[in-house]
């Protein structure tokens, strides 16, 4: 049986309670199940809901939540030199990545003997990204896009700005406000949070997490809007992008250059790396696709969404920064959502300061209706939208 390394996670550990500037690194690489170690777990878990409310992390902190003092002085006591704090992450990773293949091989080899071997397969594949897995986070950057995409601001206070008119008249986004985004499947809630991300990056430093697509994906559906090329004919590639095209796209080269947007790999991430990688983003605005995707503890699905709305809600309020996240809405057909449309947790109602909800009236027709549903700063009601899938782009109906 792999041990765990009991001696690299208590260095970690130590070099929390020596230097807090490590925390926000610690955090965004490592979660719990890292530590194979019980006591060093219990410990971590104690410095992360420290770490969540924006708390000082020392010997005196956690003893108060945490009996055990003699393990606490063993901690503090050890040889700590935080410029080997990158080696010992790897060092726990590692050995992490170790015990949990082992504990599944044994699993695929009791599997063999009794389970079906589709089952097998299965259980293989997870083998495999246990041990190739990384949780180092990827962050793909608008100039890096930019290069990538020809191979395949202060003033007296403002409220942040959506870009279009009639919602800017009737919301007033402020720093640490709580967002979400509601929709259906294919209403377009992902392409409209783009296009604020986009809108809101002129003037304020945007990271947008994304749990399920790719952050090339996503760019791709970001010059689509941009520069108003068909998003088939940017998937398609080669010929399919005609000189008219390539024109359109590198007039707005200078343009995309000045937007301060950030679209990172998220899958699998939990709420307390999330803040970690935004905090070193230095992010004003973070948008999340979508809640109920980020990694929580809990024993239901409702228990992990409550716990995961909570946390959420208490970051942007911590950090100041507005966190918008997208969330599904259960009720299908044509009926139009309200705040009891919500998926999974009545706590999301609770405690956002705004909520949006992208209705699509008519499957056939592009026209699209934001709900404003709960707005605690301004009026609620109703803004008529016209969606163009081709251009991922939305045009606000101020003609009616």
């Amino acid at each position: 049986m792999i041990r765990p390394n009991v001696e690299a996670e208590m260095s970690i550990l130590g070099c929390m309670f020596l230097d807090n500037n490590t925390t926000t690194k610690i955090m965004s690489e490592l979660d719990s199940d890292d530590f194979k170690y019980e006591a060093n777990r219990k410990v971590f878990e104690i410095c992360r809901e420290l770490f969540m409310a924006s708390k000082p992390i020392d010997i005196i902190t956690v003893s108060e939540k945490y009996p055990h003092l003699t393990h606490l002085t063993e901690i503090a006591n050890a040889t700590l030199i935080t410029a080997n704090l990158e080696h010992h992450i790897q060092a726990v990773q590692d050995r992490a990545k170790r015990i949990n293949a082992e504990i599944l091989a044994n699993k695929l080899i009791q599997a063999l003997n009794d389970e079906e071997l589709t089952e097998c397969q299965v259980m293989a594949s997870k083998l495999s990204d246990t041990l190739s897995g990384s949780k180092k986070i990827e962050i793909l950057t608008m100039k890096d896009a930019i290069a990538n995409f020809y191979q395949s601001k202060r003033t007296p206070r403002n409220y942040i700005k959506t870009g279009f008119t009639t919602l800017d008249k009737y919301t007033y986004i402020d720093k640490g406000d709580f967002v979400i985004l509601g929709g259906r499947p294919s209403a377009g809630k992902t392409a409209f949070t783009l296009q604020l991300a986009l809108n809101m990056s002129k003037e304020y430093k945007v990271a947008y997490f994304s749990l399920e697509t790719k952050p090339d994906k996503l760019f791709d559906r970001i010059f689509a809007n941009l520069a108003e090329i068909s998003l088939s004919q940017i998937k398609s590639g080669g010929d399919a992008m005609k000189i008219k095209e390539w024109g359109r796209y590198t007039e707005q080269v200078p343009n995309m250059n000045n937007l301060d947007i950030n679209i990172i790999k998220a899958s699998g991430m939990t709420v307390q790396q999330i803040k970690a990688a935004a905090l070193e983003l230095k992010a004003d605005i973070i948008f999340i696709d979508y809640l109920s995707l980020i990694k929580s503890q809990g024993n239901s699905l409702y228990e992990k969404v409550t716990n995961i709305s909570m946390d959420l809600h208490t970051m942007a309020q911590q950090t100041e920064m507005v966190v918008v996240a997208l969330a599904q809405l259960n009720r299908e057909g044509k009926n139009e959502p309200d705040m009891t449309s919500l998926r999974e947790s009545g706590q999301i109602e609770q405690d956002a300061d705004l909520i949006l909800m992208i209705h699509q009236p008519d499957i056939n027709d592009p026209e699209r209706e934001l709900i404003i549903a709960k707005n605690k700063e301004g009026r609620t009601g109703k803004i008529r939208f016209r969606f163009e899938g081709m251009y991922q782009k939305f045009w606000e109906r101020l003609d009616i």
